[in-house]
């Protein structure tokens, strides 16, 4: 019996055993499988909040938001979400470019193209460290360059005294002249040279050879323009003077050929938000702030003298064919002024409403005069520039020209320029979870 006994309590403990490790190795896959999850969890967080911060940075850079790459965080103050997700968006910009860029993460950034890369993290409350880091890669092609293709564009004529170079189409209604050294460098397709009238070629000028040069007259000394064949006498479209009959629409209308030069909407210039603020003056010296997108009426006419100092972003009005004067230097090579400068012809005749730089201008916007536009020194415009009735001339030191997206709003442009309203067709080439 003793026996027995003892084998009994050793066949009960054994069980006990036994059922002891299965219970804790149930309970040990049980909180396992829990971990698993929360972590699955915290994943799929950090996930989502890099594909939200990527869906806002796409929806503002569709739209042609002047602050779509800024407002996205970085990675020592990343954006908050809700329930310890956060985010933060890196742009490789390359849509100007004629190299590959290379992002962050290493992706390849071909000429013409953009990369998002939205990084989404996730800690748990009062921690400090984040338990999940994802990204997501997205290249993107398209964006907001606007409906006018036109890095310089005239309603009467475009004279280069000076060396410059050209990012973008060159068209006038009237004659072009090169009576300096001159590249014009495609971007992304665009690098023609278009005139209604003749083109007279003074020094050498270097194109791309998928480009065109095409006048409505003769084109003289075709024998100094390198890399393609000038066509002179050409009846297309393209030679075709602008339509410049002080229309807001974009569209040619009935009887109407050529493209429609852009004239602005004044009813929606002088109604834009925030409101303009006028200016009776027309000498600026000293501070002068533009504000954050502010509109600055002179309708006198305005000239920065060389004191003045410009800052903030904005938008400068001259009307009544008053000319706008820059004796002062704006923006640098490395630093260009985000600014539109717009003359317009208001209710008072003559050939006034000039646009004249007197000393070195770096800036980024539109650059429109009614008038004429002329330069006396290092002049570069990221942009475009554009004379409606009168002709720009270039003259002094070293200029450049680059065909991009207007990033600061200008009123009454919409037509042409894009209205931030999400018109604008972008296309998504890659979407990478990583």
């Amino acid at each position: 019996m003793k026996s027995q006994r003892g084998i009994s309590i050793s066949v009960v403990l054994m069980v006990l055993v036994i059922i002891t490790v299965i219970v804790y190795a149930v309970a040990a896959q049980g909180i396992a499988n829990l971990s698993f999850v929360d972590r699955s969890k915290e994943n799929s967080l950090a996930l989502y909040a890099a594909e939200a911060g990527l869906a806002d940075s796409l929806v503002r850079y569709k739209k042609g938001c002047s602050d779509w790459r800024s407002g996205l965080g970085s990675a020592d103050s990343p954006i908050s979400l809700a329930n310890g997700a956060y985010y933060h968006v890196k742009i490789t910009d390359n849509q100007m470019g004629f190299a590959d860029r290379t992002a962050p993460d290493g992706t390849i950034v071909p000429p013409g193209l953009c990369y998002f890369l939205g990084t989404g993290l996730y800690r748990k409350t009062g921690a400090s460290s984040y338990r999940s880091v994802k990204t997501v890669g997205v290249m993107v092609k398209g964006a907001f360059l606007g409906r006018f293709p036109y890095a310089l564009a005239s309603g009467q004529s475009i004279e280069f005294n000076a060396g410059t170079d050209i990012y973008g189409n060159v068209k006038s209604s009237g004659n072009i002249t090169f009576q300096a050294q001159c590249d014009v460098v495609s971007v992304r397709g665009q690098g023609n040279v278009f005139a209604g009238g003749y083109i007279d070629v003074g020094a050498t000028l270097t194109m791309e050879p998928n480009q065109a040069m095409k006048a409505r007259g003769d084109i003289f000394n075709a024998g100094k323009v390198k890399n393609t064949v000038p066509v002179p006498f050409d009846k297309s479209f393209d030679t075709l003077p602008f339509v410049n009959d002080l229309s807001s629409t974009q569209t040619s209308q009935t009887g109407q050929a050529g493209e429609v030069l852009p004239y602005p909407n004044r009813a929606t210039l002088f109604s834009s938000i925030p409101a303009p603020v006028t200016h009776n003056e027309t000498t600026v010296t000293g501070d002068f702030d533009l504000g954050n997108g502010g509109v600055h009426y002179f309708p006198n006419g305005a000239n920065f003298t060389s004191s003045a100092n410009l800052t903030g972003t904005g938008t400068i009005i001259v009307d009544n064919n008053n000319p706008m004067n820059f004796e002062m230097g704006l923006g640098s090579t490395n630093s260009y002024f985000p600014v539109n400068l717009i003359a317009l012809e208001g209710n008072k005749t003559g050939p006034g409403s000039t646009i004249n730089f007197k000393n070195s201008m770096f800036v980024r916007g539109l650059v429109y005069s009614y008038g004429s536009i002329t330069s006396n020194a290092n002049f570069r415009a990221q942009g475009s520039v554009i004379s409606y009735k009168g002709g720009q001339v270039i003259t002094g030191a070293h200029a450049e020209f680059s065909l991009t997206p207007i990033e600061v709003e200008c009123p009454g442009f919409e037509a042409w320029l894009g209205d931030g309203s999400g018109t604008s067709r972008v296309t998504v080439l890659s979407w990478k979870r990583q």
